[in-house]
């Protein structure tokens, strides 16, 4: 009776430990949330099956296609004569249809990536038995954090806020664009630009603080595992103590990360754009163009040829009356004030040289002899 006992806790044991090693492998990065679970009940994808391609091109037609045909409609499409058009703007490609588009599809791609990470340590098993709990429990905190829908409502309000701002500078710029109009002193939004603001803006801003936080929770998950109890070998062959594994998940984040470079690429360019457009812009409305290139700068003048300065006689002369010049000689290198005037100069020994032959070694050696 006390074996069979005995055969029985330890199944039990063998049980609850189990439970608890499952529930560490079952986290899933792309599931769970308001915006998930709207996407679910939407038929947009389903709890086995996120369906990333079809979701890339839905999202993608709505931010970047509709524009398009509101553009093409107003004739702001293809060229503008007083502004920039649709096609052309590479902050739309950027934002609307690159980084839209990988957002989307990054999420079965981390999810698979990150899966199989806590999976492998549950198998190895990296993880000590005493520790599965903890293990577990880090997990289920994990996927509060990721299901919280207080994040996704700060996420939400974060991109209304960069959509704004995105507005406020298109109104302000003064040039003409495909999302506004510039008629006297007043900006307009035109219709493509109201699509914009309401669907295109606020979905790439809200997608991109949406995986930034879920990255974060998965960073804060593998620090509390890292706290844990680990059977590490330290003849490893990886040379890691059999953690090798986990320096490859940041692959499963290569397409989200290409999405966020675009959007920041993106704005590096036009910064750099609006600062040469300023330049040129002041160096044509100067004199000859010299006054704005910079003399101590090997790269001056380098927008046009035309405002090359050929000689120093393209400069404004000076009122200022000249300064008589000097009859008097110049004194030649190593001069002596006290030498005689029959002698013009007299070469004096440079002071290393002084110093070398009164060194105490040279005093030594003449000592010696």
């Amino acid at each position: 009776m006390t074996e069979l006992a005995a055969d029985g806790n330890i199944a039990e044991i063998d049980d609850a430990d189990g439970e608890e090693a499952s529930r560490i492998g079952d986290y899933l990065a792309s599931h769970g949330g308001p915006f998930f679970e709207l996407q679910r009940r939407l038929g947009m994808l389903r709890e086995d099956a996120l369906l990333a391609g079809r979701r890339a091109a839905l999202f993608v037609a709505l931010a970047w296609g509709v524009p398009f045909l509101l553009s093409l409609v107003a004739g702001r499409a293809f060229s503008l004569p007083d502004g920039r058009a649709y096609l052309v703007d590479f902050g739309a490609w950027a934002r609307f249809f690159i980084a839209i588009g990988l957002f989307m599809l990054s999420e079965q791609q981390i999810e698979y990536g990150l899966n199989g990470k806590l999976g492998h340590l549950v198998r190895a098993p990296m993880i000590a038995p005493e520790c599965f709990e903890a293990a577990a429990s880090a997990v289920v905190r994990a996927l509060r954090l990721r299901d919280s829908r207080a994040a996704e409502i700060i996420c939400l309000g974060l991109a209304i806020v960069g959509t704004l701002a995105w507005l406020s500078r298109l109104t302000i710029s003064g040039h003409s664009s495909w999302a506004v109009q510039i008629a006297g002193d007043r900006a307009h939004v035109t219709l493509a630009g109201w699509w914009s603001v309401i669907c295109s803006a606020p979905l790439f801003y809200f997608l991109l603080f949406r995986g930034l936080w879920r990255y974060i929770v998965w960073a804060m998950l593998l620090w509390r595992i890292a706290s844990l109890k680990l059977r590490l070998v330290a003849t490893h062959p990886d040379g890691k103590g059999g953690l090798a594994f986990l320096a490859e998940y940041p692959n499963a984040y290569s397409m989200f990360v290409f999405g966020v470079s675009s959007g920041f690429a993106i704005t590096v360019v036009r910064h750099v754009f609006e600062a040469i457009s300023r330049r040129s812009h002041s160096a044509s409305s100067s004199p000859r163009g010299w006054r704005s290139c910079s003399r101590s700068s090997p790269f001056r003048c380098w927008r046009s040829p035309n405002l090359w300065p050929s000689s120093r006689t393209d400069r404004p002369k000076s009122s200022a009356p000249r300064r008589p010049a000097t009859t008097a000689p110049r004194s030649a290198p190593w001069s002596d004030a006290t030498s005689s005037p029959t002698i013009p100069w007299k070469r004096r020994r440079p002071p290393s040289l002084i110093r070398r032959r009164n060194s105490p070694l040279r005093a030594n050696c003449r000592s010696f002899s």
